[in-house]
Parts: C-alpha cells; structure tokens; sequence
C-alpha cells in the first residue's frame, strides 16, 4: 500500500472525526425529536387542555351568574347592578370568553393535526377536534338559552321560565359531562404523547449507544490495522537492528510497505549490506594490514600521524634461517605451507604481546612497539618478550614440517635469527597517491635489520641494541656480545644477546656471561691472554658458545698482524 505515515494517522484521525460527527448528528437529531415531541406536549395538549379547563370554568361562572340573578329576582333582592341589562352584559362577556379559548383550542388542535410528525395522533386530535366543534357551537345556544331563562323571570312568565330552567339543567349537566370526557381525552392524548417521547428518547439513547460502538469497533479497527502497519515493520527494523548490535550481519527486514518505513527498511537492508561489505573489507584489509592501525585510520587518522611524524619506536627483524637452502629442496606448495604457517606462529607471538606487523620480506617479518599502540615505557620488554615467544615457536614449527611438505626424510631444520634495535624514526603513512603504506624508517630499523644478519656473524639467535636494553625489565638477562659498526652506519653501536628471564636462565649461563664480560674487557684493552683465558672459561661454562670461539678466532688473527693505534675493539661489519 503506497500511503504515507501521515496519510495512515490522518486516516485514523478522519476516521475517528467522521465516527464521532456521525454520533454527534444522530444525538442532535434525536434530542430535536424529543425536543420537539416535549414542546408538542406543553404547546399543544397541555394548552388544549388549559383551554378545556378554562372554558369549564367561564360556563360555570355563566351558570353561576345565572343563578345568583333567579335567586335575587325570586326572593325579591335588589342589588346595584344587578338587574336585567347588566346581568345579560356579564353573560356575554363570560361567553366571549369562551369562544375566545375555544377558538384558541381548536387553532392548536389544527396546527398538530397539520404536523407531519408520524409521531403526532391525528385520529385522536381529529376526536378532540370535533368534540371542540361541538361544544362551540353548543355554546352559542347556551348563552340564548340562559338569556331566555332570566327573561321570563323578570318578566313574570312562569311557565315559560320553568319549562326553560328544566330544559337548561339538563342540557348543563350534558354539557358538563361532555366537558370532562373532552377533557380526559385531551389528557390521554398528552400522556400517549409523553410516552412516545419516551420511547423514542430511549430508542435514541439504543440508537446512539450502538452507533458510538460502532464507530468505536470502526475507529479501532482502522487505528489497529494501520497501526499494525505501522508497528510490524518498526517490530522488524528493531529486531534487525538488534541482530546487527550482537554481530548477525546476515539478517535482511522484508519491505512490506512503500511508505516511510518501507524505506527506511529499504536503507537499513543497504545499511546491513554496506556493513558487511566493510566487515569483509576490514577482514581482508586486517590480513594485509594490523587492525589497530585499520581502525585508527579510519576513525582517527590523525592519531597515526599520516603527515610522518618522529617518534621513538621499537623496531625488530625475524628472519627465517636457511631459508635459500630450503626454498631449493621444496616444492613450490611445500614452501608456501612452510612459510605461512612460519608467519602465523611468529605472528601470534608478535599480536600476543602488542606488536605492530609492519610488513613481510621475503622469509623475513618486519613489527615494531611504541606509542599510540603500547606505551614508551614498556616497548622494549614487550619487543623482547615477543622475541621469546617467537623462538619458544620453533620447536612446534619443526614438529609440523612433515604434515607441511607431505614428506617424512630429508626435511630440513628451521631456526630463528631476531635483531632488536630502539630509536628515533620516521612514523607515518608512506607511499604514493595510489598506494600507502603506514610504517616506521630512519637508523633504529636499519640497525634492527642489521642486527638480525649479525646473528649469522656471532652464531645467536637474538641481538639487542644498547638502547632497547636500555628499556628492558628487571625480569629480563643479557649479556653484551660486542660493539659494532654496521654496513650503513658510522657510529658504533653495543649489541646484547637476549638470554631470557631471570628465573628461566640456568646458572651455567650467568656464569658463562660473567666469564664472557671478562673476556670482552680484556679484548678491548688488548690483554689478548687474559682475554683467551676468560673466553675459554665461558666456553668450559657453555661448550657451544660461538661468539667466545668467534672472539678467539680473531685473537688469533690480531696477533700476527699489528694493529691500529686508535684501535678500540669497536668491529665494523663489512656485510649485511
């Protein structure tokens, strides 16, 4: 149904308007009916009947007058004015009278036998009516008769009198009797005519009852069905949306209406398909890039300072050992298995203690630590906690080899080489206007990068620079392995090996790092005996220790060749 929202409230509001104006049209009308039928009664009947009542009492005061004059004449009383002439004159007053009421009466008795009122008794109006006919001209003969009557006395003529008095007693007592008949006539048309009014005052009270239901079963019956309308499709987008607030992104409302709601359901079904295109954007967006830095571009670009920006960050490089040699004896699905799940057992290690990845090189992961995603304090000891976690990994990654490569001989052995460094850095959004990569550049990455290869150079497997040693916790051992110079760089820089927490590193090893601290101060001083001495004791400590035969492999060679005079142990990497 194409009808707007406001279109259906008008609707129920018409509704509701016409039901109640209907009623209200009924009542009026019916109170005009009974309005009407009390007016007939009190202007009509009621006024007949007052007439009738009035008529009765100037005739009775005519007989009455009548009387008084032949009891005076017969007892032979003589009063001012009451003689012959003004007796007679008093009788056609009080006759005047009557005519004047019974004029009166018949004038309405016809107005109500005129009234189209099916409510109106015209038969018994037409009986009154001809009694009122009767009486009237009865009445012209009862003024002549009483005139006759008091003649006759005045006169003297006895028998005449006589014969008159007996012949109007009994057309009196007719005429009375007539009188009182018309009378309760008259009454029982007014009662009958109450009565109607009754009834149909009460059948109009039944009339408007059942109409005012009527209207209200009609005005309620709309407002729930366009209500109904109205409600289901707000039911349905409340219970979508709530879908979507508990992560149900599949859900879809049916559009029922065409009016605003169905619209809007319209755009929350487009809503609902836009955010699951953006949920599966955001996924396929997080595997390429860490969801913290997705999200942060999104809501706060600025916070990722996006115009570059220095900061002091930590930066590392984990680098999968031997993996030319490897990449040579596997087929291509065989590498592939291998290096994912290389990358998601070193990611896990790398999110598990807040890093950022930054990219994947080849065999190697790029990830940093530093503000806004962990604080400054605590971003050299998260760097090296993941740095753990990520060789604790090697083991396992080793034990799935044969299920990766299908193969159970010849599989090759995996390890791990990490470098560490802490700096200042470039940090921002880098890239073209087509493409944007948000990472970290300057010395502390190259020197992480560097350190990393350094570990082929001293055999270890976790180099750190002094800085991020720097930033490490109580909790965390080291030992410095030497001072270097890296390809790249001018100013030399200490680098420490990660050993591990103070609780987990055997005593063997503190005793073959104190050893080797020796070995290294009287490296530097060119005290090459006592040198040799400290680094075989650190190798009697930790038999495969080879940055101790490094350390004595160039003792060796300083030996026979002289150096430098400003020679300071400081040893410059030639390679990457």
């Amino acid at each position: 149904m194409n009808v707007s929202v406001a279109a259906k409230i008008f609707l129920i509001a018409a509704t509701v308007v016409v039901a109640m104006t209907i009623v209200s049209v009924v009542n009026l009308i019916s109170s005009r009916n009974v309005s009407l039928g009390i007016q007939r009664i009190t202007s009509g009947y009621l006024n007949i009947y007052g007439d009738a009542a009035t008529i009765n009492v100037y005739t009775t005061e005519e007989a009455y007058r009548t009387r008084q004059y032949i009891l005076e004449k017969t007892l032979g009383l003589h009063h001012p004015g009451n003689d012959l002439p003004s007796t007679v004159a008093r009788l056609q007053v009080l006759d005047d009278l009557v005519h004047k009421n019974l004029v009166e009466a018949r004038r309405i008795t016809a107005r109500e036998l005129s009234n189209p009122d099916p409510l109106v008794d015209k038969a018994q109006l037409a009986r009154i009516d001809e009694r009122l006919t009767w009486i009237e001209n009865e009445e012209k003969s009862h003024l002549d008769r009483q005139v006759k009557l008091i003649t006759a006395l005045d006169h003297g003529d006895m028998a005449q009198f006589n014969e008159g008095f007996s012949d109007l007693t009994k057309w009196r007592a007719n005429y009375d009797s007539y009188m009182d008949t018309t009378r309760s006539m008259v009454f029982a048309a007014a009662s009958d005519a109450g009565r109607q009014v009754t009834v149909h005052q009460a059948r109009a009270m039944d009339v408007s009852v059942a109409l005012l239901t009527l209207a209200c079963v009609l005005a309620i019956g709309t407002a729930l069905v366009l209500a109904r309308q109205l409600v289901r499709p707000l039911r349905d987008l409340l219970v979508g949306i709530r879908a979507i607030s508990s992560g149900q992104l599949e859900v879809q409302v049916p559009v029922k209406t065409k009016d605003e709601v169905g619209r809007l359901t319209e755009a929350f079904n487009q809503m609902t398909e836009e955010l699951r295109v953006g949920i599966r954007a955001r996924e396929l967006f997080g595997k390429y890039i860490d969801n913290r830095i997705a999200r942060q571009l999104i809501a706060a670009p600025q916070a990722l300072g996006q115009e570059g920006e220095r900061r002091t960050m930590t930066v590392m490089f984990c680098d999968l050992q031997g993996f030319t040699r490897m990449s040579e004896q596997m087929t291509p699905r065989g590498l592939v298995a291998i290096m994912n799940r290389h990358f998601t057992l070193m990611s896990e290690a790398v999110r598990d203690n807040r890093g950022v990845i930054d990219k994947f090189i080849g065999d190697a992961m790029m990830a940093y630590w530093g503000p806004p995603f962990v604080t400054d304090a605590e971003q050299g000891t998260l760097a090296a906690l993941s740095a753990m976690a990520q060789i604790a990994r090697v083991p396992q990654l080793q034990a799935e080899l044969p299920d990766l490569v299908n193969m159970k001989q010849g599989l090759p052995s995996v390890n791990l080489r990490i470098g560490i460094a802490t700096g200042e850095v470039l940090v921002g959004s880098i890239g073209s206007d087509v493409m944007r990569n948000f990472t970290v550049m300057g010395d502390a990455v190259n020197l992480a990068s560097r350190l990393e290869g350094a570990n082929k150079l001293y055999g270890t497997q976790i180099l750190l620079a002094e800085e991020t040693v720097g930033r490490l916790g109580d909790d965390i051992e080291v030992r410095e392995i030497d001072s270097l110079i890296v390809v790249g760089q001018t100013a030399p820089v200490r680098v420490f090996e990660l050993l591990g927490r103070r609780d987990q590193v055997p005593a063997a090893i503190l005793a073959a790092r104190e050893a080797y601290a020796r070995g290294l101060d009287a490296y530097r001083r060119q005290d090459w005996k006592a040198a040799r001495a400290a680094f075989d004791d650190t190798i009697r400590h930790m038999p495969d220790d080879k940055p101790s035969r490094l350390f004595l492999s160039r003792i060796e060679d300083m030996q026979g060749h002289p150096l430098a005079a400003d020679w300071n142990g400081v040893w410059a990497m030639e390679t990457k």
